[in-house]
């Protein structure tokens, strides 16, 4: 398959003829066949929200659904693969949402549009926790920890939310 942007087709051309001599397998336009991947829970609020009874009644789980929204709930501790494989899934669907949104009017979503991803952990080890840079979030509290901002992915750690009588849902 050519590429429509000769810039494009050119560096990759002298890529693979730069890696050649190294005698390494090298593919150009390496097609990627995805498997079908499935999101656990794809939450859109109603396009005009009120903080209803309904969302304050779920206490910190409807502060987390007041936007688009993914989530992704273990009933053991995640492991990096299955973080990675939630972010994969977010990125495929914000992939999804960027294709259709150029096709409509030739422009990108803003960053604040997409849906974020919930990872809703029974615990989190340190050693995962620090492996993807996650940064505590004063608004959000003690137990929630969120990855690098262009990711919109947070590990909740059920077991570290702070003891109150608002429930978690």
């Amino acid at each position: 398959i050519m590429t429509q942007q000769p810039h494009d087709q050119f560096a990759k051309q002298f890529l693979a003829e730069l890696f050649e001599p190294l005698n390494g397998e090298v593919r150009v336009n390496y097609e990627i066949h995805a498997e079908r991947r499935y999101v656990d829970i794809y939450f859109t609020p109603p396009a005009t929200i009120t903080k209803n009874a309904h969302f304050q009644a779920l206490g910190l789980l409807g502060q987390m659904v007041e936007k688009t929204c993914l989530l992704e709930p273990f009933r053991s501790p995640p492991n990096q693969s299955d973080v990675n494989n939630c972010i994969l899934k977010l990125l495929s669907v914000h992939n999804e949402l960027q294709n259709h949104q150029a096709r409509q009017d030739k422009n990108l979503l803003p960053q604040e549009q997409l849906p974020r991803l919930w990872i809703l952990a029974t615990s989190a080890s340190e050693p995962l926790l620090a492996s993807y840079g996650t940064q505590p979030n004063l608004f959000w509290g003690k137990g929630i920890y969120f990855l690098q901002e262009p990711l919109l992915t947070a590990i909740v750690a059920i077991d570290r939310l702070p003891t109150t009588p608002q429930p978690l849902y």
